[in-house]
């Protein structure tokens, strides 16, 4: 099942997405710009940059370093 959401501040979906993590065996894929935000969120990161997958890893091990080389943060 897929659903496609846009042009929404990730905020408006930050409850709901943590509810369904937690009561539910399912994967989100959610793709934002909200470094900060996503860390609460997620437990799991791709870092993609022009097509191609440059790091992944779990949210612990996402380094400020790894933050500022890829993602200007």
């Amino acid at each position: 099942m897929t659903f496609k959401v846009r042009l929404q501040p990730l905020e408006t979906f930050g409850t709901i997405i943590s509810l369904l993590l937690k009561t539910k065996n399912i994967s989100i894929l959610i793709v934002d710009k909200s470094l900060k935000q996503l860390l609460d969120l997620a437990d799991k990161f791709y870092i993609v940059e022009k097509g191609k997958t440059v790091w992944e890893g779990f949210s612990q091990n996402l380094t400020s370093q790894i933050a500022q080389k890829y993602l200007g943060v």
